[in-house]
Protein backbone atom coordinates (compact mmCIF):
# COMPACT_ATOMS: atom_id res chain seq x y z
CA UNK A 1 0.00 0.00 0.00
CA UNK A 2 0.76 3.50 -1.00
CA UNK A 3 0.78 6.80 1.40
CA UNK A 4 0.58 10.06 -0.43
CA UNK A 5 2.15 12.34 2.68
CA UNK A 6 3.16 15.40 1.92
CA UNK A 7 5.97 17.09 3.03
CA UNK A 8 3.13 20.05 4.88
CA UNK A 9 1.19 17.16 6.48
CA UNK A 10 4.73 15.88 8.21
CA UNK A 11 5.62 19.35 9.25
CA UNK A 12 2.44 19.10 10.75
CA UNK A 13 2.94 15.70 12.79
CA UNK A 14 6.54 16.75 13.83
CA UNK A 15 5.39 19.75 15.26
CA UNK A 16 2.58 17.96 17.84
CA UNK A 17 5.58 15.06 18.35
CA UNK A 18 7.19 15.81 21.53
CA UNK A 19 9.66 13.08 20.58
CA UNK A 20 10.44 15.68 17.69
CA UNK A 21 13.58 17.88 18.72
CA UNK A 22 14.76 19.17 15.08
CA UNK A 23 13.18 18.80 11.47
CA UNK A 24 15.04 17.97 8.73
CA UNK A 25 13.84 17.54 5.18
CA UNK A 26 15.18 17.18 1.80
CA UNK A 27 12.80 18.31 -0.80
CA UNK A 28 12.27 18.33 -4.42
CA UNK A 29 9.18 20.51 -4.20
CA UNK A 30 7.33 22.28 -0.91
CA UNK A 31 3.57 20.95 -1.98
CA UNK A 32 1.66 23.88 -1.40
CA UNK A 33 3.76 26.37 -1.25
CA UNK A 34 1.91 29.05 0.85
CA UNK A 35 0.87 26.08 2.96
CA UNK A 36 4.66 25.39 3.68
CA UNK A 37 5.41 28.86 4.45
CA UNK A 38 2.93 29.26 6.75
CA UNK A 39 3.42 26.30 8.28
CA UNK A 40 7.10 26.71 8.91
CA UNK A 41 6.76 30.07 10.18
CA UNK A 42 4.66 28.60 12.95
CA UNK A 43 6.47 25.82 13.56
CA UNK A 44 9.89 27.79 13.59
CA UNK A 45 8.96 29.59 16.65
CA UNK A 46 9.11 25.90 18.84
CA UNK A 47 11.41 24.07 17.12
CA UNK A 48 14.77 23.84 14.41
CA UNK A 49 14.12 23.22 10.67
CA UNK A 50 16.35 22.22 8.22
CA UNK A 51 14.95 22.25 4.63
CA UNK A 52 17.17 21.63 1.57
CA UNK A 53 15.25 22.00 -1.81
CA UNK A 54 17.11 19.95 -4.43
CA UNK A 55 19.98 22.05 -7.02
CA UNK A 56 20.04 21.04 -11.27
CA UNK A 57 23.91 19.85 -9.98
CA UNK A 58 24.10 19.37 -6.50
CA UNK A 59 27.56 19.66 -5.70
CA UNK A 60 27.77 22.12 -3.40
CA UNK A 61 25.39 24.68 -1.10
CA UNK A 62 23.71 27.67 -0.18
CA UNK A 63 22.34 28.17 3.27
CA UNK A 64 19.45 31.07 3.93
CA UNK A 65 19.54 31.17 7.93
CA UNK A 66 18.04 33.20 10.74
CA UNK A 67 17.48 32.22 14.38
CA UNK A 68 13.61 31.37 15.46
CA UNK A 69 14.38 32.71 19.80
CA UNK A 70 14.99 35.86 20.93
CA UNK A 71 16.20 37.79 23.94
CA UNK A 72 14.45 36.74 27.16
CA UNK A 73 12.79 40.58 27.59
CA UNK A 74 10.70 40.83 24.61
CA UNK A 75 9.15 38.59 21.57
CA UNK A 76 11.69 39.24 19.20
CA UNK A 77 9.48 40.28 16.31
CA UNK A 78 12.50 41.87 14.32
CA UNK A 79 15.37 40.22 16.40
CA UNK A 80 14.97 37.70 14.18
CA UNK A 81 11.48 36.85 13.46
CA UNK A 82 11.66 39.10 10.90
CA UNK A 83 14.25 37.06 9.26
CA UNK A 84 12.33 33.57 9.90
CA UNK A 85 9.29 35.26 8.53
CA UNK A 86 11.19 36.48 5.28
CA UNK A 87 12.84 32.73 4.60
CA UNK A 88 9.75 31.52 4.76
CA UNK A 89 8.59 33.31 2.12
CA UNK A 90 11.58 33.37 0.24
CA UNK A 91 11.21 29.44 0.38
CA UNK A 92 7.17 29.66 -1.11
CA UNK A 93 8.52 31.76 -3.96
CA UNK A 94 11.74 28.85 -4.92
CA UNK A 95 9.40 26.17 -4.96
CA UNK A 96 7.37 27.88 -7.85
CA UNK A 97 11.15 29.32 -9.10
CA UNK A 98 13.01 26.57 -11.86
CA UNK A 99 16.05 24.70 -9.49
CA UNK A 100 18.98 26.33 -8.99
CA UNK A 101 22.33 24.68 -10.20
CA UNK A 102 23.28 24.83 -6.33
CA UNK A 103 21.24 22.98 -3.38
CA UNK A 104 19.45 25.77 -1.32
CA UNK A 105 19.35 24.72 2.67
CA UNK A 106 16.79 26.88 4.83
CA UNK A 107 17.75 26.83 8.24
CA UNK A 108 15.75 28.18 11.40
CA UNK A 109 18.29 27.95 14.24
CA UNK A 110 18.04 27.81 18.01
CA UNK A 111 19.57 29.40 20.61
CA UNK A 112 21.80 31.79 19.17
CA UNK A 113 20.59 33.96 22.18
CA UNK A 114 22.54 31.85 24.53
CA UNK A 115 25.95 31.32 22.58
CA UNK A 116 25.12 30.25 18.66
CA UNK A 117 24.39 27.06 20.27
CA UNK A 118 22.41 26.14 17.11
CA UNK A 119 24.76 27.32 14.50
CA UNK A 120 26.85 25.87 15.94
CA UNK A 121 25.41 22.61 16.21
CA UNK A 122 24.67 22.63 12.64
CA UNK A 123 28.39 23.63 11.63
CA UNK A 124 30.05 20.38 13.40
CA UNK A 125 27.05 18.41 13.58
CA UNK A 126 25.46 18.23 10.72
CA UNK A 127 26.29 16.16 7.09
CA UNK A 128 24.88 18.89 4.97
CA UNK A 129 27.17 21.46 5.83
CA UNK A 130 29.93 19.98 4.19
CA UNK A 131 28.35 21.39 0.95
CA UNK A 132 27.65 24.61 2.16
CA UNK A 133 30.42 27.38 0.51
CA UNK A 134 28.16 30.40 0.73
CA UNK A 135 25.73 31.72 3.88
CA UNK A 136 23.39 34.66 3.51
CA UNK A 137 22.08 35.16 7.20
CA UNK A 138 19.79 37.80 8.48
CA UNK A 139 19.43 39.24 11.48
CA UNK A 140 18.32 42.61 13.69
CA UNK A 141 19.68 45.04 15.92
CA UNK A 142 16.66 47.19 15.63
CA UNK A 143 13.18 47.23 14.90
CA UNK A 144 13.39 49.57 11.11
CA UNK A 145 15.87 51.20 8.68
CA UNK A 146 17.11 49.48 6.14
CA UNK A 147 18.41 46.06 5.88
CA UNK A 148 22.02 46.80 5.31
CA UNK A 149 25.47 44.33 5.07
CA UNK A 150 27.12 44.47 7.46
CA UNK A 151 29.71 41.66 7.29
CA UNK A 152 31.21 39.30 4.88
CA UNK A 153 33.76 36.38 4.57
CA UNK A 154 37.76 37.70 4.06
CA UNK A 155 38.28 37.31 0.51
CA UNK A 156 35.04 38.65 -0.53
CA UNK A 157 35.90 41.13 -3.59
CA UNK A 158 33.85 38.33 -5.61
CA UNK A 159 30.70 38.17 -3.29
CA UNK A 160 30.67 42.05 -2.75
CA UNK A 161 30.46 42.44 -6.80
CA UNK A 162 27.81 40.01 -6.79
CA UNK A 163 25.92 41.78 -4.00
CA UNK A 164 26.17 45.15 -6.33
CA UNK A 165 25.08 43.90 -9.30
CA UNK A 166 22.09 41.59 -8.21
CA UNK A 167 20.55 43.50 -4.83
CA UNK A 168 18.40 46.43 -6.34
CA UNK A 169 18.68 49.19 -3.18
CA UNK A 170 21.97 48.12 -1.24
CA UNK A 171 23.27 49.69 2.14
CA UNK A 172 26.45 48.73 2.75
CA UNK A 173 29.30 50.38 4.05
CA UNK A 174 32.78 48.60 4.76
CA UNK A 175 33.36 50.94 7.62
CA UNK A 176 30.38 49.82 9.27
CA UNK A 177 32.03 46.43 9.34
CA UNK A 178 34.98 47.55 10.81
CA UNK A 179 33.61 49.37 13.81
CA UNK A 180 31.27 45.68 14.58
CA UNK A 181 34.47 43.74 14.51
CA UNK A 182 35.44 45.65 17.47
CA UNK A 183 31.70 45.44 19.56
CA UNK A 184 31.49 42.65 21.34
CA UNK A 185 28.89 41.12 19.27
CA UNK A 186 28.80 37.86 17.56
CA UNK A 187 25.95 36.32 15.27
CA UNK A 188 25.28 32.69 13.89
CA UNK A 189 27.41 33.58 10.54
CA UNK A 190 30.24 34.00 13.30
CA UNK A 191 30.21 30.42 13.30
CA UNK A 192 30.49 29.83 9.83
CA UNK A 193 32.80 32.18 9.23
CA UNK A 194 35.37 30.86 10.98
CA UNK A 195 35.09 27.41 9.57
CA UNK A 196 35.94 29.73 6.11
CA UNK A 197 32.68 29.76 4.73
CA UNK A 198 31.74 32.72 2.84
CA UNK A 199 28.73 35.06 3.24
CA UNK A 200 27.08 38.18 3.41
CA UNK A 201 25.23 39.44 6.70
CA UNK A 202 22.13 41.19 6.46
CA UNK A 203 20.44 43.61 9.86
CA UNK A 204 18.65 46.40 9.93
CA UNK A 205 18.97 48.59 13.39
CA UNK A 206 17.35 51.76 13.64
CA UNK A 207 15.13 51.92 16.60
CA UNK A 208 17.75 50.24 18.66
CA UNK A 209 16.28 51.45 22.04
CA UNK A 210 13.31 48.20 21.57
CA UNK A 211 16.29 45.90 20.78
CA UNK A 212 15.91 42.78 23.32
CA UNK A 213 13.15 44.62 25.03
CA UNK A 214 9.39 43.97 25.44
CA UNK A 215 8.34 46.28 22.80
CA UNK A 216 10.27 44.29 19.82
CA UNK A 217 6.85 43.72 18.69
CA UNK A 218 4.91 43.06 15.46
CA UNK A 219 3.25 46.39 16.05
CA UNK A 220 6.74 48.25 16.35
CA UNK A 221 9.11 46.06 13.56
CA UNK A 222 8.69 48.52 10.55
CA UNK A 223 6.74 46.69 7.29
CA UNK A 224 9.57 48.20 5.27
CA UNK A 225 12.35 46.56 7.13
CA UNK A 226 10.88 43.31 6.46
CA UNK A 227 10.66 43.72 2.94
CA UNK A 228 14.16 44.77 2.50
CA UNK A 229 15.50 41.93 3.93
CA UNK A 230 13.49 39.69 1.53
CA UNK A 231 14.42 41.62 -1.42
CA UNK A 232 18.18 41.46 -0.23
CA UNK A 233 18.16 37.71 0.45
CA UNK A 234 16.06 36.53 -2.81
CA UNK A 235 18.48 38.67 -4.58
CA UNK A 236 21.58 36.91 -3.40
CA UNK A 237 19.87 33.59 -3.54
CA UNK A 238 19.55 33.91 -7.38
CA UNK A 239 22.85 35.24 -7.96
CA UNK A 240 24.17 32.26 -5.85
CA UNK A 241 22.20 29.60 -6.29
CA UNK A 242 23.34 29.46 -9.91
CA UNK A 243 27.11 30.44 -9.42
CA UNK A 244 30.05 28.69 -9.20
CA UNK A 245 30.65 28.10 -5.08
CA UNK A 246 33.76 26.50 -5.74
CA UNK A 247 35.30 29.90 -6.81
CA UNK A 248 33.24 32.09 -4.63
CA UNK A 249 36.72 33.14 -2.09
CA UNK A 250 38.80 35.93 -3.98
CA UNK A 251 42.33 36.37 -3.64
CA UNK A 252 41.47 40.23 -2.34
CA UNK A 253 39.12 41.78 -0.29
CA UNK A 254 36.84 45.07 -1.30
CA UNK A 255 36.15 48.19 0.52
CA UNK A 256 32.75 49.35 -0.47
CA UNK A 257 30.10 51.94 0.24
CA UNK A 258 26.79 52.52 -1.31
CA UNK A 259 25.32 55.77 -3.21
CA UNK A 260 21.94 56.48 -0.95
CA UNK A 261 20.78 53.16 -1.68
CA UNK A 262 20.69 53.37 -5.25
CA UNK A 263 23.78 51.04 -6.16
CA UNK A 264 27.09 49.90 -4.54
CA UNK A 265 31.07 51.33 -5.06
CA UNK A 266 33.50 49.12 -4.56
CA UNK A 267 36.78 48.39 -4.96
CA UNK A 268 39.97 46.39 -3.81
CA UNK A 269 41.93 46.81 -1.04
Amino acid sequence: NKADVSSNDLLEYWESDDATKVIALYLESFGNPRRFANLARRIGRRKPIIAVKAGAVGKHAVLLTAHYDSGWAGPGAADAGAGVAAIAEIARMAADFPPFDNDVIFLFSDSEENGLIGADAFAEHHPLFARVKAVINLEARGVSGPSAMFETGDGNRSIVRMLSKNVERPVANSLVYELYRRMPNDTDYTVYKRKGVMGVNFAFAQGVALYHSALDDPDHLDPGSLQHHGDNAWGMLKALGERDLGTITHGEDAGYIDLFGTRLSHYPV
